[in-house]
């Protein structure tokens, strides 16, 4: 909203606020032009301080609307919203904003009806070129965080437990070089930050995307470095890809292995043999500790 020349008061860690924080912070910055209060989280969001918060906001400011918004609806049906916008938000937002959002009227737990706007059917933000976050000085960024970053929306894969809304892509859907170049630099200058957890559903779900970002990396002079989530089967049957991590310094991995038990895992759609997985994951830590500083992934137990 930012990019639109909208003034945005944005506020982490809220289940570690104290109400009177809260209500201190709140007092301090509502205007007579303020437009809405939002919530988002990424799973299920729930504890009594934000439930009393977001209630004290509906009782408080009762023509101020509360725009909450998921990948799923349950994940913060409990707060007293007048919309909920399912899926990535940033073109339904705007819809809600102008009056004209479609939606659809449903109860919530508290009894308070909301409109339900289904952004990836009618508001689709997918495939998104343009996925820099311009942050600003009273954000407090310190040279020590890892910020979250995405480089693509959507998975390749269709696994059976996964109720992700964007699944079994298969055409090129990753933000540009340049993007993502001038998304790095803006923040080391500004901020010092040099640390991202990407956020991608699959990071090396493409060779050419991994090779893209590292040529990038090595065109920087700061040193970078980044973790997320890979898939373990993909290091084995392209092994040629730790060469590219490691140049990119990406060196904090998080592989979704449900289990070791190969009956299990083609239960779900992830039939490779565990031995493959587990020589491919130490091959991949041993190369990367070869050739950056350092390696986060499983913990091998004695």
């Amino acid at each position: 909203l930012r990019a639109y020349g909208m003034d945005i008061e944005v506020i982490d860690f809220i289940p570690s606020w104290s109400f009177e924080e809260f209500e201190e912070l709140v007092r301090s910055r509502v205007k007579s032009s303020t437009k809405f209060f939002g919530l988002s989280s990424i799973g299920f969001l729930y504890t009594p301080i934000i439930q009393k918060c977001f209630a004290w906001l509906k009782f408080t400011y009762p023509d101020i609307p509360i725009i909450t918004g998921s990948a799923q609806f349950y994940a913060l049906h409990i707060i007293p919203s007048d919309y909920m916008v399912v899926g990535f938000g940033e073109f339904a937002i705007l819809e809600i904003l102008k009056g004209t959002a479609k939606y659809k009227t449903q109860l919530l737990p508290s009894g308070h009806v909301t409109k339900v706007v289904n952004a990836m059917e009618d508001y689709p933000a997918f495939p998104m070129r343009n996925l820099s976050i311009d942050y600003q000085k009273r954000d407090f960024l310190m040279p020590v965080e890892s910020l979250t970053m995405e480089t693509s929306r959507g998975c390749i894969f269709k696994c059976s437990f996964c109720t992700f809304s964007i699944l079994g892509v298969k055409t090129d859907h990753t933000r540009s070089a340049v993007d993502f170049k001038e998304n790095l630099l803006r923040n080391y200058y500004n901020f010092g930050i040099h640390r991202y957890s990407i956020t991608d559903e699959t990071f090396n779900d493409h060779t050419d995307k991994i090779v893209k970002y590292a040529d990038v990396v090595e065109q920087l002079n700061f040193k970078p470095s980044f973790g997320g989530y890979i898939r373990a089967d993909l290091l084995y049957t392209r092994p040629q890809d730790k060469e590219h991590l490691a140049r990119m310094n990406f060196n904090a991995h998080h592989y979704g292995i449900e289990s070791f038990h190969r009956p299990s895992a083609a239960a779900i759609g992830k039939g490779m043999s565990p031995e493959k997985i587990q020589t491919a994951i130490l091959d991949t830590k041993n190369y990367i500790l070869q050739h950056t500083e350092f390696y986060k992934g499983p913990k091998q137990e004695k």
